[in-house]
């Protein structure tokens, strides 16, 4: 199940996330898109990526020589990945902020940053990714070279635009929530 479990359930996301990604292309080449409708079919590309790549790393990861195996690190674990993946799914409460076209923008660039940040360093994480605290190697080179935790950070970059650009009450408040386990993971 270290292997199996994280892979599939990857690969439920990434179908979905892969199937609106397609359908967004189609659309926008049936007409001109917008520089904005543009950026945003980059992050949601680079999303598709990333997930993949995710899971051909679980999938090829050699064993851990120690992991956190107490419940509260798994909770955390995924309440950080998954966290803003449900929270569409809640009732989006009232809109307390709005970003407007401006704010759009501002998420798409920044999720462009945040998800090549992100394909970078699991790239150079490689095999010793995990959703869970657990030892494989010390990776020292590319963005841990600078960072300690350099997917995290691009994760919190991510987090904060999406939740922002949403302004739905709801969505704050799992941004929140996501954002305070993702601080708590890179503690453990």
């Amino acid at each position: 199940s270290g292997r199996a479990l994280p892979a599939a359930l990857f690969g439920i996301l990434d179908l979905m996330s892969g199937d609106v990604f397609w359908r967004d292309v189609r659309m926008a080449t049936a007409r001109t898109p917008s520089p904005h409708e543009v950026l945003a079919l980059v992050d949601r590309g680079l999303y598709v990526v990333f997930v993949s790549l995710t899971i051909v790393l679980f999938l090829t990861r050699p064993p851990a020589r120690s992991r956190d195996t107490r419940l509260s690190s798994g909770a955390l674990a995924m309440v950080g990945t998954f966290g803003l993946t449900v929270a569409p799914l809640l009732p989006s409460g009232p809109v307390l902020v709005r970003t407007g076209s401006t704010g759009a923008v501002v998420e798409s660039v920044a999720l462009v940053i945040a998800l090549s940040t992100a394909l970078v360093t699991l790239h150079t994480l490689g095999r010793c990714f995990s959703i869970t605290p657990q030892a494989r190697r010390l990776v020292t080179e590319g963005p841990y070279r600078i960072v300690r935790h350099p997917l995290y950070l691009a994760e919190a970059l991510a987090i904060v635009a999406v939740t922002v650009a949403s302004g739905a009450s709801t969505m704050l408040v799992a941004g929140a929530v996501v954002l305070a386990s993702q601080v708590r993971r890179a503690q453990l």
